[in-house]
């Protein structure tokens, strides 16, 4: 069984088609940032997330996906920089 991965935008076709022949992945049809609650939902279904720049992962998503019992053991970015990443909160939430 291929680890989980939840993708929170589009990306270039090549990266999308060869994460889905590698993992179980999960694409967002829509182009836009993830809201809280997809953030949320990615982070406590999925085995790894992989974002973008415009994603909002705050304190406040990892303490929900937590609640929710968070299975995500990997964030990753698409993109330069992580300060849309709480970084203190992802090292608090393991």
């Amino acid at each position: 069984m291929a680890p989980i991965v939840s993708v929170t935008r589009r990306l270039p076709a090549e990266v999308e088609a060869r994460l889905a022949a590698a993992y179980d992945v999960r694409l967002t049809p829509e182009d836009r940032p993830s809201d809280h609650d997809s953030l949320v939902e990615a982070l406590a279904t999925a085995d790894a997330v992989l974002c973008t720049v415009t994603d909002r992962v705050d304190a406040a998503v990892f303490e929900a996906a937590a609640r929710r019992g968070m299975r995500a053991r990997l964030l990753a970015n698409f993109g330069v920089g992580v300060n849309h990443i709480d970084l203190a909160a992802a090292r608090a939430h393991g």
